[in-house]
């Protein structure tokens, strides 16, 4: 299965005081950028000697297996269906800057999250995904759903909105 996970942009965003959980609650508007993804390829391989393995291409990712949003979702799935996620093999082409809030981590982990459900035909709806992802980072609810969301909370408070910027054009400039 192939999926390409997009980014996202924060339009009007304001950023609350830190909360004792050490989030920042947040208003913003998530508008997804489909035309700037990642490539996430996963694939069941009952023959694997290790019941993940990754295979990384594109930008290069400067962290440990461990700390990779993909990883981190397979492993929450593995150890809430241990009898139903198997083994598999992931393929990720990076094209989105990291780094730079526009949710690539965030997207790979919901994307991993859907291809896993059906892969292994979980059954899981939308809204039971996106509370699942949740664990792995507050914006990861948001690309279950990907669609321009009105976000509140730390993020996860999604209320989608009617707003289009087709035919308008999205500059992103990200330094060193």
């Amino acid at each position: 299965m192939i999926l390409y996970p997009n980014a996202k942009i924060n339009i009007g965003l304001s950023v609350g005081a830190k909360r004792a959980d050490g989030y920042h609650p947040i208003d913003s508007v998530f508008y997804p950028v489909y035309a700037l993804h990642d490539i996430l390829e996963v694939t069941q391989a009952p023959d694997a000697s290790e019941p993940f393995t990754l295979i990384e291409k594109g930008l290069k990712i400067d962290c440990p297996i461990e700390k990779n949003l993909v990883y981190q979702c397979f492993r929450l799935f593995h150890a809430t269906f241990p009898d139903q996620i198997g083994q598999v093999s992931v393929t990720l082409t990076k094209c989105i800057p990291f780094g730079a809030g526009l949710g690539g981590g965030s997207a790979d982990a919901a994307f991993m999250a859907v291809a896993l459900n059906e892969l292994f035909r979980l059954g899981l709806s939308r809204s039971e995904l996106a509370a699942l992802v949740l664990s792995l980072g507050a914006d990861c609810p948001f690309f279950i759903y990907n669609v321009p969301c009105h976000a509140t909370g730390i993020g996860e408070v999604l209320e989608p909105i009617e707003l289009s910027l087709h035919g308008k054009y999205i500059v992103m400039i990200k330094p060193q």
